[in-house]
């Protein structure tokens, strides 16, 4: 987003969030596209029918459990999606407006029961990847509920992040002893759980990102918060910290001062460009531009998770996917976008190329547990063109 200054702004784009959420889907696309998922039956509504259902959708039984059981904790022990203040999970803000989005794009009811476990299921796989994995590790079902209560319901009693005390407003006794119920439930549960989006079927689909093997790139600054997406996905610093590649790469190009309308928040202007040596996007380049130092050179081979710039406190940055031969030349930040046909030479950031290439690589960030960015402003209800193969 070569915005000058962006910072001067980034704070009241991000108070508008919640307001332009309202239209948009969770990962802006023009809703009723094919999510990866499918919704439970109509005739799922018990406990152990609910933890067989997210068991068809990749949960393993105790992290099904765990969930489960935090449903029976928000919304009663009958799971109610009309539960006063968010529904089954009970989203608040954005993140209900989010759930609406999404479940109406796949033509379902947002106040219905498969509607909001289907986006549950969705939001799980996509944005909290490394909790899912967690859950499905975890040694028995109470321990998968507070997993879940702590990161997705992101409630922490009384005692801070990671204090979770017995009697405390998220009474995490009740969610470990609802879960051990629901687990053994299931085991009688018979009704049907799963059921295609059939409403969804004349829409191209939207691949999920394939982000096994590679790490989030944002680990450096656990306090980075999403910003919106244009070309690339836009991110803005917390503490401050490094950016490292999602997986082993080459570099291509590293340098500060690279010129173009790369300015965001500081006058560093820097960017670096990297290809892909593993996962599923072996080949493809990625670009990181604006506020960043690199702390690589061209030629270097890195292996993932190593640091490859700096990321300064307050600072912003834009990841995004590179142009295959501009990154293959080292020729510096040329984003995909800028080369796809049709690409307006003004205000093209927020144009159905741009947009396609920055949900691209949002859905990537995203599946590795960065932070969810989201379209905001001019890019609001417009329809990305196809992405090029290879591309999530």
């Amino acid at each position: 987003m070569r915005w000058i200054l962006r910072c001067a702004i980034g704070t009241f784009v991000l108070a508008l969030g919640i307001v332009i959420l309202a239209a948009v889907a969770l990962f802006g696309g023009g809703g009723g596209c094919p999510s990866g998922v499918n919704a439970p039956s109509q005739g799922t509504h018990t406990p152990g029918e609910v933890v067989r259902y997210l068991e068809s959708e990749g949960f393993g039984p105790f992290a099904a459990a765990g969930v489960t059981g935090n449903l029976m904790q928000e919304s009663t022990p009958a799971i109610n999606p009309l539960e006063p203040g968010g529904g089954i999970a009970q989203w608040l803000g954005s993140r209900y407006t989010a759930m609406v989005s999404w479940v109406t794009g796949q033509g379902l009811e947002p106040n219905s029961l498969p509607g909001q476990l289907a986006f549950l299921a969705y939001d799980v796989r996509v944005n909290y990847s490394a909790l899912l994995a967690e859950m499905n590790a975890a040694p028995d079902p109470g321990t998968a509920a507070s997993d879940f209560e702590s990161v997705y319901e992101v409630c922490h009693g009384v005692l801070g992040p990671g204090l979770i005390a017995a009697g405390s407003l998220c009474n995490d006794p009740a969610r470990r002893a609802y879960a051990v119920q629901a687990l053994a439930a299931a085991g009688s549960a018979t009704v049907p759980v799963s059921l295609s989006l059939d409403g969804a079927s004349a829409c191209a689909a939207t691949p999920l990102a394939n982000g096994a093997g590679y790490v989030n790139p944002y680990a450096g600054d656990p306090t980075a918060r999403a910003n919106r997406i244009d070309m690339g996905d836009d991110t803005d610093a917390g503490a401050g910290g490094t950016i490292s590649t999602f997986g082993s790469a080459r570099i291509t190009f590293a340098q500060a001062g690279i010129g173009g309308g790369w300015i965001c928040a500081t006058q560093i202007n820097g960017g670096v460009v990297y290809e892909l040596l593993d996962g599923a996007y072996a080949g493809d380049y990625v670009y990181l531009a604006e506020d960043v130092t690199p702390l690589v050179h061209a030629g270097e081979t890195v292996p993932a998770g190593q640091p490859i710039a700096q990321f300064p406190p307050g600072g912003c940055d834009e990841m995004g996917w590179e142009d295959p031969s501009a990154g293959a030349a080292g020729s510096g930040v040329v984003p995909l976008a800028e080369t796809l046909p049709g690409f307006p030479p003004a205000g093209g950031d927020q144009s159905p190329q741009a947009l396609a290439c920055g949900d691209s690589m949002t859905r990537l960030v995203q599946s590795v547990g960065g932070p969810a960015s989201v379209r905001m402003g001019a890019g609001v209800g417009v329809t990305a063109t196809p992405m090029p193969g290879g591309y999530p």
